[in-house]
């Protein structure tokens, strides 16, 4: 990994999951069990289960426009075998979107990063992850920057990625950007002490967490958040751990909760 320029600020001005009493709750690319996920519709269901935030993924159309889609292909949810980056935005906001796992869900359409800026609840943090396929450029970085900027949304985003060599861009990039890496294993202490000057934040999977997974982070000085929560004993599971972040896909299993736990009352129940 190239050398980092900055030295990690833990500040008030920096997001910490550390400041929280209790675990922060993302919806998994918005509510995906109520909406098509990755939808602008389904990130504004997270305001009904009074979510933290919502996680989305970036990617960058053919002719250089950022757009909110999580999959490489297009084959899951548009029923087309092509890259996703491959098309010109103007095809893409032509598809229609259904999720094959959820038929009675309503169809729905691609939005752009700005879009999704422009029509995010304005009391849900953002988790941006930055896809890599092949691999964003300088000026596509600079470009997200500057949108999260343009909308003053700086302070209410993570930018996460599995490759770190965008994190260390975008924090030269954006000396004041909150970001979060992403692992597909708990990564050891060398791996870490490569990443920490630019965050303690990391994310990783549940399936590879361990019991002493979360002790061992929390003991380098690290923030945990884990997703591939599959059920209501994972979530379980995860509180008993005291995990600092909790990525979900179906946000009734916090129901299932013990009372007093943390409080998952609509925002509308109670209002006249």
């Amino acid at each position: 990994m190239a050398e980092q320029s900055r030295p990690f600020r833990k500040d008030d001005e920096m997001f910490s999951y550390g400041r929280r009493p209790q675990p922060f709750i993302w919806g998994h690319r918005g509510v995906p069990s109520e909406a098509v996920e990755n939808t602008v519709a389904s990130f504004a269901r997270a305001r009904a289960y009074a979510l933290d935030g919502v996680e989305f993924d970036v990617q960058f159309s053919r002719d250089g426009v950022p757009f909110v889609f999580h999959d490489d292909l297009l084959t899951r949810l548009a029923g087309i075998e092509k890259a996703a980056i491959d098309l010109s935005w103007s095809e893409l906001a032509q598809l229609v979107l259904r999720d094959p796992d959820r038929p009675h869900l309503p169809a729905a359409h691609l939005s752009t990063l700005e879009e999704v800026l422009q029509t995010m609840p304005a009391d849900l943090m953002m988790n941006l992850e930055l896809k890599a396929n092949p691999g964003m450029t300088q000026v596509q970085l600079e470009l997200v920057w500057e949108l999260l900027q343009g909308y003053q949304l700086t302070r209410r985003t993570v930018v996460s990625s599995f490759y770190h060599e965008f994190l260390v861009k975008m924090a030269r990039i954006g000396e004041a950007a909150n970001l979060a890496a992403l692992w597909v294993q708990v990564p050891s202490e060398s791996a870490l002490r490569e990443i920490m000057p630019i965050t303690p934040i990391m994310h990783i999977p549940w399936q590879v967490s361990r019991a002493d997974t979360v002790p061992y982070l929390h003991g380098l000085g690290c923030e945990v958040g884990v997703w591939g929560i599959t059920s209501v004993e994972d979530l379980q599971q995860c509180y008993a751990q005291a995990v600092d972040a909790i990525f979900i896909d179906d946000p009734t299993w916090l129901h299932a909760l013990p009372r007093g736990s943390r409080q998952y009352q609509s925002r509308n129940e109670g209002q006249s």
